[in-house]
């Protein structure tokens, strides 16, 4: 009876925060094309470089404490969240004082003028105001409150976009990307508090500060090596090639890290919370079907998003964003190969996190990122800024399938064994054929309404050939009733006195 509440919370979940990101995805797309055709490269890729120093502050002052405290089976006491916050409010305090400090050192180093400076020290706002947020989503994923985790999602983007898109269009350059950001931070934040109403307070509980200090030493150097990992642009292209390149770079990774972010990211965090919340038992067999779905519903959102993305790559870009952007067309589609190999593998880490298997789960990441940062390093003085994409298209793929094959080993010890060859190699295969066939007639595609045609019958042949779906759409619209008076409920609560 348990692991049953846990299937359909689990799957509740999924929906809930796909739905809710997925609800502001055509405002973030439309946002993202005005971006791109007000601001230059060059802005994208210093603010890329501001946002890669922030986000670096976020997991050294984080010290792995989300991690353990949603995974921690014993419920924390007022005290102990106090303690969560305490110790990452002065880790945030000291890494900003820090960057503050180091910030025309760090301008020098990638040949960046002041308006890096100031920018950089506006969003130092983002790390200090962090802690409410982390903690904040510690107490709702502990309570699989996912509805809740969607509002808050939805709040987020649709300040970013809204506040970065009316400064853009007024002409105020990388500004309008450093306020959309900080307002989305800030936003997200008092709304993660006025949510979560945990008891906000600071103090210090010494044993438990040990307890979860000790374990999430392997979830922050998980969360450290996989934040190196993801900023290869700015870390290695930004010193060797420029703000430009980082550019390019990280325009092409967000067409595709939208879907990785929008799918990937509520697919691994309810299967975490899945995961941890039946620790203590052996999963059940509906458990395991559970995981296994979600690996082929994430699979196929992905191959289709990519089917679209890559097949129509040329088109997409000359009548959307504008041939500016084509230089960086080839790292377009190096990164979405990755996307679709770090979504997988995404999930198997934190579905190892749930277990309990952290250092199996630090020494994958770990792997993953020294491969890539490696290949990098090799590929970039031989073809140019590309290089950095096309290590991260290789890289993923080694540790995805090792790691699959230990996630299933440990839950076939418990009863439990997924078929991942099956749900993830027929997704594949059709979508390359689809894909492939949408690139040969991209070139007589000159006009958005051929563009959106294209892309209909794209999707509609894709989940044809795919089959299955009906059920899908069944689960889907199931629970999609429950995610809307849940989000309501979650708003209406928001909106109390």
């Amino acid at each position: 009876m348990m692991s049953s509440s846990l299937s359909r919370r689990a799957v509740t979940g999924v929906i809930a925060i796909a739905l809710g990101q997925a609800a502001g995805l055509i405002f973030q797309v439309a946002g993202s094309v005005i971006l791109a055709r007000r601001l230059s490269p060059t802005e994208f890729g210093t603010f890329a470089i501001v946002l890669f120093l922030i986000a670096l502050a976020h997991v050294l002052s984080d010290f792995g404490q989300g991690t353990v405290l949603v995974q921690r089976p014993q419920e924390p006491r007022a005290d102990e969240w106090r303690t969560a916050f305490t110790v990452q409010l002065i880790g945030a305090a000291s890494m900003a004082l820090l960057l503050q400090g180091l910030a025309r050192f760090l301008a020098q180093m990638f040949d960046l003028g002041a308006d890096f400076v100031r920018a950089l020290a506006w969003s130092l706002l983002l790390v200090i105001v962090a802690p409410l947020e982390r903690v904040s989503s510690a107490v709702l994923e502990r309570r699989m409150a996912y509805s809740t985790l969607s509002v808050i999602a939805l709040v987020g983007g649709g300040l970013q976009t809204t506040v970065a898109v009316l400064l853009a269009w007024s002409g105020f350059g990388l500004w309008s990307l450093v306020a959309g950001t900080l307002a989305a931070g800030i936003g997200r934040a008092l709304v993660s508090v006025r949510m979560a109403r945990w008891p906000l307070g600071l103090g210090i509980k010494s044993a438990f500060l040990g307890e979860v200090m000790k374990r999430g030493r392997y979830c922050q150097l998980t969360d450290l090596l996989g934040f190196l990992r993801e900023q290869t642009p700015p870390l290695i292209a930004g010193p060797i090639f420029g703000p430009t390149a980082v550019g390019y770079l990280v325009w092409a990774r967000n067409l595709t890290y939208v879907g990785h972010y929008i799918f990937a990211s509520a697919f691994t965090r309810v299967g975490f919370s899945l995961m941890a919340r039946s620790s203590e038992r052996s999963p059940s067999p509906s458990i395991g079907r559970i995981i296994e779905g979600m690996v082929s519903a994430l699979t196929n959102i992905l191959v289709v998003m990519l089917v679209l993305l890559l097949g129509l790559a040329h088109p997409v870009v000359a009548v959307l964003y504008t041939e500016k952007w084509a230089p960086a067309l080839p790292a377009l589609y190096l990164f979405g190969m990755r996307m679709l190999g770090g979504g997988l593998l995404s999930l198997f880490v934190f579905l190892a996190n749930g277990m309990g298997q952290f250092r199996l789960a630090s020494r994958t990441v770990a792997a993953w990122t020294a491969l890539e940062v490696g290949l990098a390093l090799v590929l970039a003085p031989r073809l140019g800024f590309s290089g950095i994409a096309a290590a991260s298209a290789l890289a993923v793929w080694p540790p995805a399938f090792w790691l699959a094959r230990r996630v299933n080993a440990l839950l076939s010890g418990r009863g439990v064994r997924l078929r991942f060859g099956e749900v993830v190699g027929k997704p594949v295969i059709i979508g390359g054929i689809v894909g492939g066939v949408l690139h040969g007639v991209s070139p007589h595609i000159s006009s958005l309404a051929e563009l959106i045609a294209a892309a209909a019958l794209g999707s509609a042949v894709y989940v044809l050939l795919v089959g299955g779906w009906s059920e899908v759409g069944e689960l889907l619209f199931r629970h999609l009733r429950v995610w809307r008076l849940n989000s309501l409920r979650a708003i209406s609560l928001l909106g109390q006195k």
